[in-house]
Protein backbone atom coordinates (compact mmCIF):
# COMPACT_ATOMS: atom_id res chain seq x y z
CA UNK A 1 0.00 0.00 0.00
CA UNK A 2 1.39 3.49 -1.21
CA UNK A 3 -0.09 5.70 0.80
CA UNK A 4 -3.39 6.17 3.16
CA UNK A 5 -4.99 9.80 4.76
CA UNK A 6 -6.24 9.99 8.00
CA UNK A 7 -8.51 12.00 8.59
CA UNK A 8 -10.89 14.11 11.83
CA UNK A 9 -9.34 15.45 14.63
CA UNK A 10 -10.61 12.90 17.68
CA UNK A 11 -10.22 9.95 15.27
CA UNK A 12 -6.36 10.51 15.10
CA UNK A 13 -6.51 11.85 18.52
CA UNK A 14 -8.18 8.46 19.89
CA UNK A 15 -7.17 5.55 17.65
CA UNK A 16 -7.10 5.82 14.32
CA UNK A 17 -3.79 5.27 13.90
CA UNK A 18 -3.88 2.18 16.07
CA UNK A 19 -6.45 1.07 13.20
CA UNK A 20 -4.44 2.03 10.36
CA UNK A 21 -1.22 0.32 11.78
CA UNK A 22 -3.32 -2.98 12.62
CA UNK A 23 -4.53 -3.58 9.64
CA UNK A 24 -1.95 -2.22 6.79
CA UNK A 25 1.10 -2.29 5.46
CA UNK A 26 1.53 0.90 3.62
CA UNK A 27 5.46 2.55 3.24
CA UNK A 28 3.89 5.94 3.51
CA UNK A 29 0.90 7.15 6.30
CA UNK A 30 -0.12 10.89 5.69
CA UNK A 31 -1.91 11.85 8.67
CA UNK A 32 -4.30 14.89 7.83
CA UNK A 33 -6.42 17.05 10.27
CA UNK A 34 -8.98 19.89 8.25
CA UNK A 35 -10.28 22.94 9.69
CA UNK A 36 -13.66 24.12 8.87
CA UNK A 37 -13.43 27.48 7.42
CA UNK A 38 -17.30 27.54 7.03
CA UNK A 39 -17.65 28.18 10.50
CA UNK A 40 -17.08 31.72 11.23
CA UNK A 41 -15.07 32.77 14.12
CA UNK A 42 -12.53 35.82 15.31
CA UNK A 43 -9.16 35.02 13.83
CA UNK A 44 -7.41 34.77 17.24
CA UNK A 45 -9.81 31.68 17.71
CA UNK A 46 -8.78 30.26 13.97
CA UNK A 47 -4.98 30.87 15.54
CA UNK A 48 -5.42 28.80 18.60
CA UNK A 49 -7.16 26.34 16.42
CA UNK A 50 -4.36 25.99 14.24
CA UNK A 51 -2.04 25.48 17.01
CA UNK A 52 -4.01 23.04 18.89
CA UNK A 53 -4.63 21.09 16.01
CA UNK A 54 -0.70 21.19 14.67
CA UNK A 55 0.09 20.09 18.03
CA UNK A 56 -2.69 17.42 18.01
CA UNK A 57 -0.96 16.07 14.79
CA UNK A 58 2.67 16.24 16.13
CA UNK A 59 1.93 13.84 18.81
CA UNK A 60 0.69 11.24 16.20
CA UNK A 61 4.99 11.19 15.92
CA UNK A 62 5.80 8.92 18.37
CA UNK A 63 3.10 6.10 17.81
CA UNK A 64 3.97 6.45 14.09
CA UNK A 65 7.64 5.81 15.22
CA UNK A 66 6.81 3.03 17.44
CA UNK A 67 4.79 1.37 14.92
CA UNK A 68 8.32 1.97 12.15
CA UNK A 69 5.55 3.54 9.70
CA UNK A 70 6.82 6.91 8.04
CA UNK A 71 4.09 9.60 8.50
CA UNK A 72 3.72 12.99 6.91
CA UNK A 73 1.28 15.96 8.52
CA UNK A 74 -0.85 17.53 6.65
CA UNK A 75 -3.04 20.71 8.37
CA UNK A 76 -5.69 21.65 5.73
CA UNK A 77 -8.54 24.56 5.52
CA UNK A 78 -11.35 24.82 3.69
CA UNK A 79 -14.81 22.50 4.02
CA UNK A 80 -13.47 19.01 5.11
CA UNK A 81 -15.11 16.78 2.89
CA UNK A 82 -13.58 18.49 -0.20
CA UNK A 83 -10.20 18.88 1.42
CA UNK A 84 -9.76 15.07 2.16
CA UNK A 85 -10.81 14.22 -1.24
CA UNK A 86 -7.67 16.90 -2.77
CA UNK A 87 -5.29 15.74 -0.40
CA UNK A 88 -6.58 12.14 -1.26
CA UNK A 89 -6.01 12.55 -4.78
CA UNK A 90 -3.05 15.07 -4.38
CA UNK A 91 -0.69 12.11 -2.96
CA UNK A 92 -2.40 9.29 -4.51
CA UNK A 93 -4.23 7.28 -1.61
CA UNK A 94 -4.85 3.95 -1.86
CA UNK A 95 -7.44 4.40 0.90
CA UNK A 96 -8.44 7.28 3.36
CA UNK A 97 -9.49 6.11 7.04
CA UNK A 98 -12.08 8.39 8.47
CA UNK A 99 -13.40 8.92 12.24
CA UNK A 100 -17.12 7.95 11.92
CA UNK A 101 -19.48 9.67 14.49
CA UNK A 102 -23.27 8.16 15.01
CA UNK A 103 -25.57 10.75 13.84
CA UNK A 104 -29.61 10.55 13.38
CA UNK A 105 -30.89 10.43 10.02
CA UNK A 106 -32.45 13.68 10.48
CA UNK A 107 -29.20 15.35 11.66
CA UNK A 108 -27.28 14.17 9.02
CA UNK A 109 -29.92 15.29 6.45
CA UNK A 110 -29.78 19.19 7.86
CA UNK A 111 -25.96 19.35 8.73
CA UNK A 112 -25.03 16.71 5.47
CA UNK A 113 -22.32 13.83 6.34
CA UNK A 114 -18.46 14.13 5.26
CA UNK A 115 -18.28 10.55 4.92
CA UNK A 116 -20.89 10.91 2.75
CA UNK A 117 -19.32 13.24 0.70
CA UNK A 118 -15.83 11.59 0.98
CA UNK A 119 -17.37 8.46 0.17
CA UNK A 120 -19.14 9.82 -3.05
CA UNK A 121 -15.95 11.25 -4.17
CA UNK A 122 -12.71 9.67 -3.21
CA UNK A 123 -10.47 8.22 -5.40
CA UNK A 124 -9.95 5.24 -3.36
CA UNK A 125 -11.33 3.03 -0.76
CA UNK A 126 -12.80 4.62 2.05
CA UNK A 127 -12.61 2.96 5.82
CA UNK A 128 -14.91 3.85 8.63
CA UNK A 129 -13.11 3.69 12.00
CA UNK A 130 -15.39 4.38 14.85
CA UNK A 131 -14.29 7.04 17.30
CA UNK A 132 -12.95 6.43 20.75
CA UNK A 133 -15.42 8.91 22.93
CA UNK A 134 -12.68 7.51 26.24
CA UNK A 135 -10.14 9.34 25.41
Amino acid sequence: MDAIVLTDKQALACGGLAVYTNCCTPSNLHALAVIDLRQKRPDVELEAERRYTWQMLRDLEPTALRAAVPVEFHLAEGVPAEQIVLQAQEIGADIVVLGHHQRSTLAQRFVGSVEQEVISHAPCAVMLAPSLHTC
